[in-house]
C-alpha cells in the first residue's frame, strides 16, 4: 500500500552546488534524527512564492520518495512530503 504524508518541516541538507544540471544536487538530508542518503533525483522543478524562487527536488532513498524544497532567498530547506510503500 502506497502512503503519502504531508510533512512541511525545515530540514538540514548536504548539497553540492555548481557541479550538475540545475546547479544544486542534494546528497543527504536529516529528518527526525535520521540521515537519509539521496540515491536518485527523479525530477527537479522551480516555483515562486512572491518574488522568491523555490527549487524543488523529487528524490528517493531505500524505496521511499521525498519532496525537498530549497528557498533561495533565505537559503534553507524544507521537506514537503513523503511517499512510502
Amino acid at each position: 500500500m502506497v502512503e503519502f504524508a504531508h510533512i512541511d518541516e525545515r530540514i538540514r541538507v548536504a548539497a553540492i552546488f555548481g557541479d550538475c544540471e540545475g546547479g544544486i544536487r542534494p546528497v543527504w538530508f536529516e529528518w527526525r534524527k535520521r540521515r537519509i542518503q539521496v540515491e536518485k533525483i527523479a525530477y527537479r522543478w522551480q516555483g515562486r512564492r512572491g518574488t522568491e524562487k523555490l527549487l524543488y527536488f523529487a528524490v528517493s532513498s531505500q524505496g521511499n520518495s521525498y519532496e525537498l524544497c530549497y528557498f533561495t532567498a533565505n537559503q534553507y530547506w524544507r521537506l514537503n512530503r513523503t511517499c512510502s510503500g
